[in-house]
């Protein structure tokens, strides 16, 4: 069965990793507003101080969108022809 498409404005599992260099690594997919999906990660020294980082990223991400998102209206032609105008995150 095929996972279930994330809807637009929200993020998927988060998964943990350690990486080469020692620290951990955490990563989650987010549909954007433009409807692509973007892959956002954060470090920390241990797994859960990368997934904390991670989870204040999205908060933060989340803030910032429904910020511009109330002062902006992006119809899909916009968001599609101007990436990033409609709280892109590059």
């Amino acid at each position: 069965m095929p996972r279930q498409r994330l809807m637009i404005g929200t993020f998927g599992d988060i998964s943990t990793r350690k990486t080469p260099t020692g620290r951990y690594e955490a990563r989650t997919r987010y549909r954007n507003w433009d409807g692509h999906v973007r892959l956002v990660q954060a470090t920390g020294v241990t797994a859960k101080a990368a997934e904390s980082a991670l989870k204040a990223k999205r908060a933060d991400r989340a803030a910032r969108c429904d910020k511009l998102s109330s002062n902006r209206r992006c119809s899909p032609t916009i968001a599609r022809n101007r990436p990033g105008w409609c709280c892109g995150w590059h």
